[in-house]
């Protein structure tokens, strides 16, 4: 959607009621003002579009309700540094939940696919389907489906969080099954079909989690970003998402992007691996060693030089008589 990402899971202030009024209890007077904090302080990161979305109202509403929260006391940072609870807040305690976290390396999210309908159970089913199609998203168990005549667009705001790619990779596909066969039944309809999956996933975004590189960047409260030189497009930023600094990888390609930049960090710090400028210079002595190898496989004298030898012993003078 190519929107900022709202860092979330910050630091949870336990203790205090969500209900009550400002005066005297430390929370929000307001009902919009309550959801929207927690909201941005809930378990799973969410985008200001994605509150705008499940809450059915416009993006500049979030915005104004986010900084009264900040005006009254109960919301302090912004979007780049985290949001965090203000003093506003009364509370018994700080827990922080960013640490749980801190085991997971690789954080699989902000995935997009696009559903092929195959067909629908029946002509009312179709009928009230057809009468929803537009672009306003709707809320189907946490994530955003805007439905199209002929498919579905699904944005999700569900993480996997897991020690390499591949086990996020597990954890969203056993996900997802589920969620597409609800799906199905909600709006009676056909997504699956034994050997016809219509269903593709269209962008996503890896980060690696805890990443010593985005952690140097944040600390200077400054952001790296890449793009492709072909596309222009981004593919790596900095980022910080949950209080951990991460290194991002976005688009078709950040699976492999993300995997690659997994080894190469791994490799960096392991004593035995060789690093790049090492192992140029073994090929290099590896092709030297085979040119040697290529020229003593020569003969020590080519047909062409033993006949100029024995034309010379011709021209020169005998000393036997």
């Amino acid at each position: 959607m190519g929107i900022k990402k709202v860092p979330v899971e910050m630091e949870v202030v336990g203790g205090g009621s969500m209900g009550g009024s400002m005066s005297g209890s430390g929370v929000p007077s307001g009902k919009a003002q309550k959801e929207v904090l927690a909201m941005l302080l809930g378990d799973e990161p969410i985008t200001i579009p994605q509150i705008a979305y499940s809450r059915q109202t416009t993006v500049r509403a979030v915005y104004n309700i986010i900084q009264k929260l900040r005006e009254q006391g109960f919301l302090q940072g912004s979007s780049f540094n985290g949001w965090e609870q203000g003093a506003g807040y009364m509370s018994t305690g700080v827990q922080s939940v960013s640490n749980s976290d801190l085991h997971f390396l690789c954080r699989l999210h902000a995935q997009r696919f696009i559903a092929k309908i195959i067909d629908f159970s029946n002509g009312y089913t179709k009928q009230k389907y057809l009468q929803k199609i537009g672009n306003k998203g709707i809320d189907f168990q946490g994530n955003t489906i805007k439905l199209r005549s002929n498919c579905i667009e699904v944005y999700s705001n569900t993480s996997f969080k897991d020690t390499s790619v591949e086990s996020c990779d597990q954890q969203a596909l056993s996900y997802w099954a589920n969620w597409f066969v609800a799906l199905q039944g909600k709006l009676g309809l056909l997504l699956l079909k034994p050997g016809r999956y219509p269903i593709r996933e269209t962008y996503n975004h890896l980060a690696l989690m805890n990443n010593g590189f985005a952690y140097d960047q944040n600390r200077r409260q400054e952001r790296i970003m890449f793009f492709d030189q072909e596309t222009g497009k981004l593919w790596l930023q900095t980022d910080r998402s949950f209080r951990i600094p991460e290194l991002e990888c976005e688009g078709n390609t950040a699976r492999e992007d993300c995997t690659l930049l997994q080894k190469h960090f791994e490799d960096m710090r392991n004593p035995t691996t060789p690093l790049l400028s090492e192992m140029h210079k073994l090929v290099a002595e590896i092709v030297h060693l085979e040119v040697l190898r290529t020229q003593n496989q020569q003969p020590l004298y080519s047909p062409e030089h033993i006949a100029d030898v024995k034309h010379q012993h011709r021209e020169l003078p005998s000393y036997f008589g």
